[in-house]
C-alpha cells in the first residue's frame, strides 16, 4: 500500500486550519452591521432569503473530442412526438469552433427546450468523425444525421430550423447509413 506524501497531508491540514481561523474571526466580530439596510423612512427592511437550489444546473465533463470540428446532438430527458415516432433528439448542430460553441448553443436553446411540457433537463452528445482533405466532414456529418433523422421520424428535430427541405447530395458517400441509423436510434431511446 502506497502512503501519501507527508507534505501533501500538511498542506491539506494547513488549508483546513486557515479556513477554521477565518470562520472563528467572522464569529468573533458578530453579525455585520451596515447603514444601508435601513429604508428611506428609517424603517428596517427585511433581508432577502438566500436559497441553494437542489440539483446541478450545469454539468461539464471531459470528453475526448479529437479536434474542434464536430457535430452535436441535444437530447431531452423525455421523448418528443414526431410524425413517425418518438425521439429524445431535439436539435442537431455542428461547430468548427469547438466545445465553446456547443456550450453557447445549449445556453441559447435552454429557454426554448425547458419550456416544453414535461422537459426538466437536456444534455448534449458529441458525434465526431475523422477529417478528410478538402472536405468539411463535420458539415457533411450534420447533414447526414439530419437526413437520417428525417428519414426515420418523418421530420427534422424540433429546434432545427434548417434541414426541412434538405436534399441528399453526397453525404452518404462519406458515412455508412447503417451506422448513422444506429447512432440516431441509440440517441433517441
Amino acid at each position: 500500500m502506497k502512503q501519501a506524501e507527508p507534505g501533501a497531508n500538511r498542506q491539506a491540514e494547513g488549508e483546513l486550519t486557515s479556513t477554521r481561523r477565518n470562520l472563528e474571526r467572522i464569529a468573533e466580530k458578530g453579525p455585520l452591521r451596515t447603514e444601508s439596510h435601513a429604508g428611506a423612512a428609517g424603517t428596517r427592511m427585511r433581508r432577502l432569503k438566500v436559497k441553494l437550489r437542489p440539483g446541478v444546473a450545469l454539468r461539464v465533463t471531459r470528453v475526448s473530442l479529437g479536434g474542434e470540428r464536430m457535430a452535436y446532438v441535444m437530447l431531452a430527458n423525455r421523448r418528443i412526438a414526431y410524425r413517425f415516432g418518438q425521439s429524445r433528439i431535439v436539435y442537431i448542430g455542428t461547430t468548427r469552433k469547438g466545445v465553446g460553441r456547443i456550450a453557447s448553443s445549449a445556453a441559447s436553446k435552454a429557454a426554448q427546450v425547458l419550456t416544453m411540457h414535461g422537459i426538466r433537463e437536456f444534455g448534449v452528445r458529441v458525434v465526431t468523425c475523422r477529417p478528410r482533405r478538402n472536405v468539411k466532414t463535420w458539415v457533411k456529418l450534420e447533414r447526414a444525421l439530419i437526413l437520417t433523422f428525417r428519414q426515420v421520424y418523418g421530420d427534422v428535430p424540433v429546434f432545427n430550423t434548417q434541414g426541412k427541405r434538405l436534399l441528399e447530395t453526397d453525404e452518404f458517400r462519406y458515412f455508412h447509413r447503417e451506422r448513422l441509423l444506429a447512432i440516431v436510434s441509440t440517441l433517441s431511446a
